[in-house]
């Protein structure tokens, strides 16, 4: 690594380019100006080290495993995995001098055991509730869980609804850092767009993995209701469409006959194209974290009607720069119709949405704060020495 004023060792528990690793490689931007030199440890070859290379950001492929399951057969195989790889990973924080190792989910314990062999200290990002969105329990239980989070020396949530849930009985340094997903330079160019669209169809997107916890079955029935009084409507729903959930959905647009106002546009790389053609976008999720998407939308100034509860009651103020509804489709299908007929409102919300991304969701104010937890953590480190 270059000789900076801080190394810091990322752990990246899976190879995707999806919401949590594309957090990191925001962050990682955003932390770049600000004399914080990186090195990323990946499971394995994947979409993000292809990145990481692109970048020139130094990277190694060590096959470490979760701890966190649907169930707990195999978990004697997940932890021999994290320990026999542990050798080579010490190796490889010795050779980049990292000052700290920064694990970036819950999801792998490594990087504490690491921290914890090497003594240097470990910072923990936790980007998930595990249970409620994701159905995933701790390998070990919940208690061995938190004795880990405990011996961290700090913990950046992504929610105030996650520090909430997941660390109410962690007592250790703890932050709410909201997720950065755009640069304030890519932010200012998206405020100069004039985006015409499609001036005779109102649309609507979603953009996550197409799954039981995003909840696109509710969006098809709403739409199913919208399109009563409002034929000239569609939904673009981006995400991996293989999958039983997703042979569900589809059956259901038949089922409803509304197929011909559904497009599915299967994984999508660049969110921001398919935001380019949105009207508003849809988060029908109970449980987000934060809600990368929901931040995204506001970043590229559409309206966005969530679910109430968790991250995304959070980040959006119903009828200032979102909408929020509760109960089930009928009243998805409601705040959509409102939309439709009103589309100045849903340009006024958009903007307001903006607004609140250039203060909290970019790349750089993600960064500054966590680059102040990192400098905070070595103070106190090096004061405790």
């Amino acid at each position: 690594m270059k000789n900076t004023s801080v190394r810091v060792a990322f752990i990246t528990h899976y190879t995707n380019l999806h919401g949590a690793n594309r957090s990191l490689m925001n962050l990682i931007e955003g932390l770049k100006p600000l004399g914080v030199d990186v090195g990323v440890v990946c499971p394995a070859k994947g979409q993000i080290t292809d990145e990481l290379e692109r970048l020139e950001i130094p990277n190694v492929i060590l096959p470490f495993a979760d701890w966190l399951s649907r169930a707990h057969q195999g978990r004697w195989y997940r932890l021999w995995c994290n320990l026999k790889v542990l050798p080579a990973l010490l190796k490889k924080i010795r050779e980049w001098n990292a000052d700290v190792i920064y694990t970036n989910s819950s999801v792998t314990p490594v990087g504490a055991f690491a921290a914890a062999l090497l003594r240097k200290p470990h910072i923990w990002h936790i980007r998930e509730y595990g249970l409620l969105d994701y159905g995933r329990r701790p390998d070990w239980g919940a208690a061995f869980f938190r004795f880990w989070l405990n011996r961290t020396q700090a913990v950046i949530a992504i929610s105030h609804a996650v520090k909430k849930e997941v660390l109410k009985d962690v007592h250790v340094q703890t932050a709410v850092v909201y997720n950065g997903v755009i640069s304030a330079t890519d932010l200012g160019h998206l405020k100069q767009e004039v985006i015409a669209g499609d001036p005779g169809i109102y649309t609507f997107v979603m953009l996550s993995q197409i799954s039981a916890n995003k909840n696109q079955e509710e969006a098809i029935r709403a739409l199913a209701v919208a399109v009563k009084g409002h034929p000239h409507i569609r939904l673009l729903i981006a995400g991996n469409d293989r999958g039983d959930y997703a042979k569900r959905v589809k059956l259901l647009c038949e089922h409803l006959g509304v197929a011909g106002h559904v497009s599915f546009l299967g994984y999508v790389s660049n969110p921001w194209a398919v935001l380019r053609k949105a009207n508003a976008v849809l988060m029908c999720s109970r449980y987000e974290a934060m809600g990368r998407v929901t931040a995204e939308a506001m970043s590229a100034g559409k309206p966005v009607i969530g679910y109430r509860n968790a991250g995304t009651a959070e980040i959006i103020e119903h009828e200032r720069d979102g909408l929020l509804y509760e109960g089930n489709d009928e009243d998805l299908a409601r705040c959509m119709v409102r939309l439709i007929e009103n589309p100045v409102l849903g340009m006024e919300l958009g903007a307001r949405g903006m607004e609140k991304a250039e203060q909290r969701f970019t790349s750089e104010v993600c960064a500054g704060h966590v680059c102040e937890v990192i400098r905070d953590v070595l103070k106190s480190q090096g004061a405790s020495g």
